[in-house]
This record gives structure tokens, sequence and C-alpha cells, in this order.
């Protein structure tokens, strides 16, 4: 335990300039939020302040002015005034904090949703090989779940000036009676700085230490509640080990909180008596001072409250101060994530020094000796590969699993770069081209295709379903890859909401999903279409009817597409066949089953499991 604090007690310097400057950033984030909301909470936070320093001067003017009564100097009702004015200034302070409470919760949310704003405008920026790091994951996490803080960081920012403003009126009424009473409350109440610092740095080490809890907790939490998860969690039994899983971290995150209550508690009482003790040695010099009428029952009265009330207010400053910088210190991941330059990412796309271009092909795409390995792998996923696809070719690229097939179709739409190599464009290296213009003119169908819950509309492109000019472009991609059969049949055709999610829609079969997904790709018209497993979901009935539309509708155009049904695979005009991440093979159909390897072997078991199963079993 020990040493752990020793870790925490490490780069308090550091951590403390980190504080200081995130909170800058956060008031000038907040300024852009809500500038006017900013104004309105400084105003009412000096008039906050000040009140009850007024407080407790009238009610001294008010005590005074009874004893003086009672001698007979002045009238009772000479003394209204001053009571009217204290519950005015009672009226105007309750007034004042309910707004400035409500401010807390009107600045929260806008300030919330800007960052969110923030981070998705700056991860949609990120290239993917940010989603291949789990520290950068970590850093995510750390930086998106925390935005409740700034409204926290933006308020006690403001109010603690005003605090001291408003500490300063109190401490100077203090001083009146004696400037050690000053001194005094100041020396008991001031320790507590070290205990709210103390507390802030472990709370912020361990949260370091234990985010990867935090993680597995909300992604065991989501299948638990997801219904695309909820099947096979049924199916097999899955709740009681994930929920062994998530108690397990859930424990460990536990034993934190524990560990940082009990640590203020011990400490906050001790502070607390100290403070108290002080306290109590101003009042009973004051007693003392009134008892031998060297002060007044007003003085007094004032030397009582306004001990108790400098005492309050400059522990309230202190748990401020530790509330902004424990704040502070969390947020500031927020920031580091905004911060985070792309290019200092491993595996990050390299850019060139020469002038982008516009994506064109004219005669071929080509991969030159280009091998590939994953950010944080060693393994090589592609080893010198090198093949052409002529324009206006359909290829296919076939292999056992794990061969680097997908990994090629990364490549192909610029995810990824080759560690090795290049992937030219007419000669050109695929670097050099407008990133943005390179993904709009190669049509891309992952494996494991992204299924919205929106209309079919909005699934095939979201832009496009937007402008009613541009429905038609929906369509046609809509019919060209199969997607009208069933859009006919749904109530509200393109307009018809799907899944379950956001609204009772529509859930679509495997293939239809699919479908939709090669509409994705194929409506912007791309020279390039790529389909990664485009018929995994389909019947052989199905599969073809949909090859055959693609084949009408890419008439001229390129299409690589990766398959394990060698029924499709024979229909290219180039088949690429890879074998650990080295092409081993490239040809037509014919061309490799006179070649008698890696494909023939292929070809040749999966059409013998075919005529095994139209093989009928012989009498017994």
């Amino acid at each position: 335990m020990d040493s752990q604090r020793d870790e925490i007690d490490v780069g308090v310097i550091q951590r403390l300039g980190v504080a200081i400057g995130v909170v800058p950033r956060v008031l000038a984030f907040a300024w852009n939020a809500r500038p006017i909301t900013l104004l309105i909470t400084s105003l009412f936070s000096v008039a906050i302040a000040l009140i009850p320093a007024g407080i407790v001067w009238m009610t001294k003017l008010i005590v005074d002015g009874v004893v003086e009564a009672i001698d007979g100097g002045v009238h009772w009702y000479e003394l209204v005034p001053f009571a009217l004015t204290v519950l005015a200034l009672w009226v105007i302070q309750s007034v004042f904090g309910s707004v400035v409470d409500q401010i807390k919760l009107v600045l929260s949310e806008p300030l919330g949703f800007l960052a969110q704003d923030r981070v998705a405008e700056k991860t949609a920026r990120l290239d993917l090989a940010f989603f291949d790091s789990p520290k950068l994951q970590d850093l995510l996490h750390r930086g998106s779940g925390e935005f409740w803080r700034l409204g926290h960081i933006t308020l006690a920012s403001i109010q603690l000036p005003c605090a001291i403003l408003g500490m300063c009126a109190t401490f100077g009424l203090l001083a009146t009676i004696h400037p050690l009473a000053v001194v005094v409350v100041l020396v008991t109440v001031s320790p507590r700085v070290f205990m709210e610092g103390r507390v802030a740095n472990r709370e912020f080490a361990y949260f370091e230490k234990f985010t990867r809890h935090e993680r597995v907790i909300n992604y065991v939490v989501s299948l638990l509640n997801s219904r695309s998860s909820a099947k096979e969690i049924r199916a097999y039994a899955l709740d009681k080990p994930l929920l062994k899983r998530f108690r397990q971290h859930v424990d460990a995150l536990s034993a934190v909180h524990r560990r940082n209550f009990e640590d203020h508690v011990k400490h906050g009482v001790l502070f607390d008596l100290l403070a108290l003790g002080g306290v109590a040695g101003v009042w009973i010099y004051g007693i003392h001072q009134a008892a031998t009428s060297q002060i007044t029952l007003g003085d007094l009265a004032l030397v009582m409250q306004v001990s108790q009330q400098a005492q309050g207010q400059l522990r309230g400053l202190i748990s401020a101060l530790g509330d902004i910088y424990s704040n502070s210190l969390f947020i500031s991941r927020f920031f580091q994530f905004l911060r985070i330059e792309p290019s200092t990412i491993e595996g990050a796309l390299t850019h060139t020094k020469e002038p982008t271009r516009q994506f064109k092909l004219d005669r071929e795409i080509s991969f030159r000796s280009v091998s590939f390995k994953y950010p944080g792998s060693t393994n090589l996923a592609l080893r010198d590969v090198s093949f052409d696809i002529p324009v206006g070719k359909r290829v296919a690229i076939v292999g056992k699993n794990g061969a680097g097939k997908s990994t090629l179709v990364k490549l192909f739409c610029r995810l990824y770069d080759p560690t090795e190599g290049s992937v030219l464009v007419d000669g050109i290296d695929l670097r050099n081209f407008d990133l943005s213009d390179v993904r709009r003119n190669v049509g891309v169908t992952f494996q494991d295709f992204l299924k919205l819950d929106m209309t079919v509309a909005e699934n095939i492109n979201l832009e496009f379903a937007e402008r009613t000019e541009d429905l038609h472009r929906i369509v046609r991609a809509g019919e060209a890859t199969g997607v009208g059969e069933f859009v006919e049949k749904l109530d509200q055709g393109y307009r018809t909401a799907l899944g379950q999610t956001i609204d009772e829609g529509t859930d679509l079969s495997g293939g239809q999903w699919q479908a939709l997904a090669i509409s994705r790709a194929y409506v912007n018209e791309p020279a390039v279409l790529v389909l990664d497993e485009p018929t995994s979901a389909l019947d052989a009935l199905a599969e073809g009817r949909l090859f055959e539309r693609i084949a009408s509708a890419t008439e001229g155009k390129t299409v690589v597409f990766i398959s394990h049904r060698f029924s499709t695979v024979r229909m290219a005009d180039i088949i690429v066949v890879l074998d650990d991440g080295r092409v081993a093979e490239i040809g037509s159909h014919f061309d490799l089953m006179s070649e008698k390897g890696l494909y023939e072997s292929m070809f040749s078991t999966q059409a013998g499991r075919y005529t095994a199963d139209a093989t009928p079993s012989s009498p017994a």
C-alpha cells in the first residue's frame, strides 16, 4: 500500500500545472456555448458573495439599536428599516441562489452536447488505426465520460473569485474585533487545503489505473442489454458468467471508492475539529470582551456570527478549490483527446507533400510488393503482394480464413496504407489522391457491414435521403441490387423505418440487410466496387440473381469481390489466390483449375461436398 501511495504522490506539481491550464480552456469552451449565461452568473455570484457580510453588519446595528432603545435613546420603530433591509437581503440571496442553481442545470446540458460534438468530430477525423490501440481507446473513454465536470468547473471558477470577495468582507468585519481573530480562523481552517489536494490526487490516480475496469463494465452491460446479443446469451446461458465478470470489475471499482471515502472521512473529521476549535477560541475572546464592557452586545453578536461565517466561507473556498482541481484533472483527458495529432498514431495514413489529385482510373490498379501489419502487431498480414486489376474487369480474391483477403479490401479503400510497397492507380500512388475522392470512387461492402436503425433510404445513403431531388439515385441503387424487390412490399417503401432501436421499425432478413449494404456501396456509382463476402447471407438462387444484377449495373466498371463460394468466383475474369498473406496463384478459373494448385484443391473440395450432398444414400 505504501508503494501505491508513493506512486500517487509522484507528479503532484505536474498535475497542479495541468489543472491550472485546464480552467481557462473550460471557461473559453463555456463562453462559446453560453456567453450571456456566464455574464448573468457572474453578476449574481458577486451579489450572493457580499450579502452575508451585509446581513451580519445590519444584525449588529439592530442589536446595538435594541440596547439603546432599552435605555431610551431611540424609538423601536426606528429599527424597522434595518430589519426590512435584512429581510430584503435574505430575499435577494434566496432568489439569486435559486437562479444560479437553475443556471447550473441549464449550463451543463449545452456544455455536454458541445463536448460530445467535439469528441465525435475529432473521432471521425482519426484513422482506423486509432481503434487498434487499447491505450487510445482508454483515452477516448476517459475523455468522453466526464462531460458533467465542465459545468462544475465553469460555475466554480466563476464563483471562486466572488467567494474570495465575500470572504474578504467577512474577514474585514472580524478584524474590527481583533486582527488575531482573522489569523486564528485562517490557521485552523487552512490545513484542509492539503486534505482536498491529497484526496483529489488519490482519486485521479486510482481512476487512471482502473479505467479498464469501467470499459469492461460498460461492454458487459451493453452485451446484456443489446438486442443483437440477446439470442446467443440466452441460447448459451451466458448471463451468469457475464454477470460474474461484471460484478468482479464492479467490486474492484467499489474498493477504490471505499478507500477514498474512508480516507476523506478520517481526515475530514480531524480538520473539522481543528477549525471548530479556532471558532470556539474567537467566541471565548468575544464573550470576555463583552463581559468586561470592551465591546457592545451588537459587537458580540457580530463576532459570533462572523467568525462562524468566516470559517464556513474559508472551508467552502478550500472545498471549491479542491473541486476545481479534481474536476480539472479528470476533464484534462477531454482536452488531451482533442489535441491528438492523427499523424502520431501508429499505422496512421501518410500524407505526401505533392498536390493531391482527383481519383481517376483509366488503365489499372496495381499492388506492388505490398506488405502490411496492423498497428501493435509484429506479424505481417500481407507479404510482398503484387498483382494488377485491369479496368473494367471482375476480380475475385480467394483464400483460406486469415489469408489476408479482408486486409486487401482495407488497403483498396485506403483505410490503411501499406507498411511496405505501394497501391498504384494508373501508375500513381494511391496516397497522392485526395482521400475523400478515393472514398467516393471506391464503393465497398464490408463483411461486418453496418445496419442502421433508420429508414431504408437512409441505410442506402443518409445525405441523399434528406434531399427529395436525390431520392431517384437511392431507388436506382436499390433496383440494381435487388432491394426494390422487398421494399415494394413494405408499408412505406423506402421511407420504412428499420430495426427496433428508435422507432417501431421493421426487421429484415440477413440477405435483405446485405442487399442494402451493397446498395450503399453502389449508390455513388463508384469507379471501383469492392465486395467482401457479398453473398454470405444469400441462398444460391438469390446469389445468382444478385450477381446478374451487379454484372448488368456495373457493365464496363471494375469489380473486386471476396467470396468462399466458388460458384460465384468462377464468374470472375481474374482470380487472385492468397495463402498466408502471399499471392499463391493468379489467373482465370480454367487456368487455375489446369494448374492443379491451391485453387483447384479448394474448388474440388467444395464441389465434392455439393456432389456428396446431392447423391442419394443407398437403401439399407
